[in-house]
């Protein structure tokens, strides 16, 4: 089934002994206004309710890259690892998205004794590459 989008996600860096692994994000809202002004077609392509496959363990999820709740607001559903599909028709709307994102990313590093809570809703987050350990502790809020 389609598994509910926690609205908030926490990140608390317990241990870090090794190198890379710096968070990334991007504000999904700006995004999505980029989108808007340079490229339409990518987001009605994106909106379609076929446009992507999602896996993870059992979970699945196949719907809409991005969609507007009631309010209007812009919300993403998006994965760019190996669990990720794309229907033939979204796979050049993706490839701008990655681009649109790119422009509003940002990144930075997590110490002992640091975190984050972010809006799941509104932000796109990953991580860098990483070698050594660490001890990462997440919290998913719904």
């Amino acid at each position: 089934g389609n598994s509910v989008v926690p609205r908030y996600i926490t990140l608390w860096c317990e241990r870090n002994e090794g190198t890379g692994g710096e968070c990334s994000m991007a504000d999904g809202e700006r995004v999505v206004e980029d989108l808007q002004q340079t490229s339409p077609w990518a987001i009605e392509a994106l909106a379609k309710p076929n446009a992507a496959i999602y896996r993870s363990g059992r979970e699945q999820y196949s719907g809409p890259v991005i969609s507007q709740d009631p309010t209007g607001r812009w919300q993403f559903r998006l994965r760019l690892d190996s669990n990720g599909f794309f229907s033939a028709e979204t796979l050049h709307a993706v490839s701008r998205l990655r681009e649109a994102i790119a422009l509003r990313t940002f990144t930075f590093a997590l110490s002992p004794g640091q975190g984050y809570i972010i809006d799941n809703w509104r932000y796109l987050h990953g991580r860098l590459t990483f070698s050594g350990e660490r001890v990462m502790l997440r919290t998913l809020i719904k």
